[in-house]
């Protein structure tokens, strides 16, 4: 934690804060003239109670750390302090003349479901589209906090409702659930000391799934002709059902392709087939577009496999 830095670790922090931090954060003062504004999907921020010092007035603020930066900040060798408590001890850099009377870390979900039938549009990959495009900006479902009083959490929840009443006053509000964390909070940010080169030694080896020994031959088809096989992943390799689909695609006696797709990665070796394949042969392939948050790369895709020549019908 950083309020165990000594003087010469915490003179290293604000250097970090200065050089690195200072420009990237973004801090909003909230009073009648400026009220809360939006927050996307996911957004990790710091509120505070604050108190200018001359007039001795009272207000909130609201500073928003961007996503791209580094979590875990190494002052030296194997220390490494969060950013946000290094941001939080340097608040009054950020609202001159003001006492920090009081913060708190929290994070937002927004609501990612997209619910859409068939009959509300003809285009339904564009109403797919254009919802997506909105998905980030979706109603405060979840609020996380860490440390804070209890009166700051209080004002925190009466802001996001108040912000999320005027914005979706069209809408049914679902309700906002909270939770108050003793502990750090996306602690999947926890991979950044996981993948630190540091600590290379105390990771377990990579896996290296197994080929299966009935696709040692050349032709693949021929080893299917002389019996089923059946692949367990991940613990047998996926390469000969992308070496299936490559080799259908060059072969000259295939005819024509038949394929589901469910999740299709963004650089996915058998939808690359499949296009190459489209401009000889005739593909069919149904694109599941409500393969939950991977809508995005399965709509990019089945364009794709579109614009070279498929057929491509939508599962919903």
């Amino acid at each position: 934690p950083y309020n165990e830095l000594n003087l010469e670790q915490k003179a290293k922090a604000k250097t970090y804060f200065k050089e690195q931090l200072y420009a990237l954060v973004l801090p909003f003062k909230l009073d009648s003239s400026h009220t809360f504004p939006p927050l996307a999907n996911l957004t990790f921020a710091l509120f505070a109670r604050i108190k200018d010092k001359e007039t001795q007035t009272i207000s909130y603020a609201l500073i928003k750390l961007p996503s791209f930066i580094f979590r875990f900040v190494e002052l030296e060798k194997g220390l490494f302090v969060l950013a946000e408590e290094i941001v939080e001890a340097h608040l009054e850099e950020l609202f001159l003349e003001h006492e920090i009377l009081d913060c708190m870390a929290f994070r937002v979900t927004c609501d990612a479901d997209i619910a859409i039938t068939e009959d509300e549009a003809h285009d339904y990959a564009d109403l797919m589209s254009k919802s997506l495009r909105k998905r980030n900006q979706g109603e405060i479902v979840r609020l996380q906090t860490q440390k804070g009083s209890q009166e700051l959490l209080k004002t925190l929840l009466a802001s996001l409702r108040s912000f999320q009443t005027h914005s979706y006053k069209k809408h049914k509000l679902t309700g906002m659930h909270a939770y108050k964390s003793a502990i750090m909070l996306n602690l999947g940010d926890l991979w950044e000391l996981v993948n630190h080169s540091d600590f290379k030694t105390l990771k377990s080896p990579n896996f290296t799934p197994k080929i299966h020994p009935h696709f040692n031959e050349n032709d693949l088809f021929k080893s299917i002709e002389k019996q089923d096989l059946l692949l367990f992943h991940p613990y047998e390799s996926f390469e000969p059902v992308i070496d299936l689909i490559e080799q259908a695609a060059s072969d000259p006696a295939t005819l024509s392709i038949k394929m589901t797709l469910y999740r299709v990665g963004k650089h996915s070796p058998i939808v690359k087939a499949l296009i190459e394949a489209a401009s000889k042969i005739q593909v069919s392939v149904l694109v599941e577009l409500k393969a939950r948050f991977d809508e995005e790369s399965n709509l990019h895709w089945a364009k794709a496999l579109e614009r070279a020549g498929a057929l491509v019908v939508y599962g919903v």
